[in-house]
């Protein structure tokens, strides 16, 4: 199940901004892409669900 951003420590605009910098440079994909956002979001949700 998926947490509010407050739930998952990044109440703080800067701090969210600053893990999606992160994960864009570790993945090496933008999350401005739409395809690139609902194919991470599908792969959290697979393994949420395991």
């Amino acid at each position: 199940m998926m947490c509010s951003p407050s739930r998952a420590g990044l109440s703080r605009r800067p701090t969210l901004y600053s893990r999606l910098r992160t994960v864009e440079r570790i993945l090496g994909v933008s999350h401005e892409s739409a395809e690139s956002r609902t194919s991470l979001h599908t792969a959290l949700m697979v393994i949420d669900a395991r």
